[in-house]
């Protein structure tokens, strides 16, 4: 990790790698507060703000994105979690090529090992303007779908992999906001399987 204090900004370039990531310490990335419970290493300010998340209802954070944040630095930043620990989700590593230039965040590649298959794609998100925004182009490839639903009476009844792509636009100022005034296209498809028809049910 370098930084280079002599610009204005300053700017950092950074390559680091973790071998075991809790998946549960990205929740800031996306104004979530980590899990509170037992075995966590969570602050007083962090469980505090947990409570008053349950307290609010809201399923999305709703937390602000702070845009002074987004231009006091620029970065060049590569990540990769070798392995992540994710009990609730089949994850299964990360890659990441972060780049903050005046206020705009890339991620490009953004990439999830997931369930023996892979979502990658590119997000920008846009803090030039009061109003960030936003944008998505994420490809689904060779997902096992099984893994979903290893803890549920599903599992027994579905299999195969799926693929597919999804692409969003949207504007606010919390992840909340942005996915609540988004538009764009889901398209998933899938073959060589099955589904259970309780799920089917559900969609």
């Amino acid at each position: 990790l370098t930084i280079d204090s002599g610009r204005e900004p300053p700017f950092m370039r950074a390559k680091l790698v973790s071998r075991v990531l809790d998946f549960d310490d990205l929740a800031g990335f996306i104004g979530a507060t980590p899990q509170t419970g037992q075995g966590e290493t969570a602050s007083a300010a962090q469980k505090k703000a947990a409570r008053e998340g349950e307290q609010g209802g809201r399923i999305l954070p709703d937390m602000p994105i702070d845009l002074d944040r987004l231009k006091a630095m620029n970065m060049d930043v590569d990540f990769t979690g070798a392995e992540i620990k994710a009990p609730n989700l089949p994850l299964e590593r990360l890659h990441a090529a972060l780049k903050l230039d005046k206020g705009v965040l890339t991620f490009q590649p953004l990439e999830f090992g997931v369930a023996d298959g892979e979502i990658g794609g590119t997000l920008v998100l846009d803090g030039r303007q009061s109003l960030p925004h936003v944008k998505a182009d994420l490809l689904l490839r060779g997902i096992s779908l099984k893994p979903f639903f290893a803890e549920t009476r599903m599992a027994d009844f579905t299999s195969g992999r799926f693929g597919g792509r999804i692409t969003l636009v949207g504007d606010g100022r919390s992840l909340a906001d942005v996915l609540g005034t988004s538009n764009g296209q889901t398209t998933v498809a899938m073959t060589g399987g099955s589904l259970s028809p309780l799920l089917v049910e559900l969609i």
